[in-house]
């Protein structure tokens, strides 16, 4: 037995989420649905609203989610998305360490800078030949900077450090970006005070 822990950015993961739920009601033909949360930023911004004010009760009398947390929900849109990718991984990790699993950890970004490679990668580990030609994986789908402002993005990038296990945190330094958004505050915090 084996496992491949496939692992993509925070952001673009919970955006491809909302794409994803487009779609489901594309499908659907529930245009109401897809007025009140376009395929925009601001839809996007209006869904996690909505996908925040279902949970609120729960997050609020839970015993399970401390002040610190509490706090940074109430700057991250999607808040409860975060805490479950956050989660997640942390589980995943869990369970291949007590299952004694060999495991290949992917990051999504590993198909666009060698899309061959990353294939083979995945057919070595487990072993098995590749036999038909390769599917069109398209590539470029980043949302961070497009449907988070930087403000949300370093509240999430907090909330994401705080719940993430050691090994968690490893795997997903590489879309940590907090310091330069720190920078990038303070730098305008300071232009303001000039």
């Amino acid at each position: 037995q084996r496992a491949i822990h496939l692992i993509r950015d925070p952001f673009d993961n919970l955006v491809s989420r909302f794409h994803l739920e487009q779609h489901e009601k594309i499908k659907k033909n529930r245009t109401e649905w897809l007025q009140s949360y376009p395929n925009t930023a601001e839809g996007f911004q209006s869904w996690c609203g909505y996908m925040d004010g279902k949970s609120l009760k729960d997050e609020t009398n839970s015993d399970l989610i401390d002040d610190k947390v509490r706090s940074l929900f109430k700057k991250i849109p999607c808040h409860g998305d975060f805490y479950r990718y956050t989660q997640w991984h942390n589980l995943a990790l869990k369970v291949v360490e007590d299952l004694d699993l060999p495991t290949l950890v992917v990051h999504y970004e590993n198909y666009e800078r060698n899309y061959e490679g990353a294939v083979d990668a995945v057919w070595g580990f487990l072993e098995l030949p590749r036999h038909n030609a390769l599917p069109e994986f398209i590539a470029g789908k980043r949302y961070k900077s497009l449907y988070f402002s930087d403000k949300q993005r370093l509240a999430a990038l907090k909330l994401v450090r705080y719940l993430a296990d050691e090994e968690t945190c490893e795997l997903l330094e590489r879309y940590d970006d907090t310091t330069e958004l720190e920078d990038k505050a303070a730098e305008e915090e300071a232009y303001k005070s000039q």
